[in-house]
């Protein structure tokens, strides 16, 4: 199995935290986008869909763990992460949209 991260701030964690998307190749080629919790297809694209996709259980594949420091350079706190099934913490569409758009 194959998968790619995007929208990884090496200087912002914040940005990181909440914007990271992640993207999954099966062995068959087929692929699945994990939608973020304000996505407005999370309930369709989310933790549950990705653990289903895969045919594991939600606690079998959660959380997941990355760790960049050897191919990027920033702050630690930026470039190693979890991405949990549950955001630790989540913001308002409001914030999301003051934090995409400073």
């Amino acid at each position: 199995m194959t998968g790619f991260l995007g929208n990884l701030d090496p200087t912002n964690s914040c940005l990181t935290e909440h914007f990271l998307t992640l993207s999954i190749f099966r062995s068959d080629g087929t692929l699945f986008n994990l939608a973020r919790y304000h996505d407005f297809d999370a309930e369709e694209r989310g933790p549950a869909a990705l653990a289903a996709f895969l045919g594991l259980p939600l606690d079998a594949v959660f959380p997941i763990s990355y760790d960049l420091t050897c191919v990027v350079a920033g702050p630690l706190e930026s470039l190693r992460g979890t991405i949990t099934a549950e955001p630790r913490e989540r913001l308002t569409g409001a914030e999301i949209i003051a934090l995409a758009v400073p």
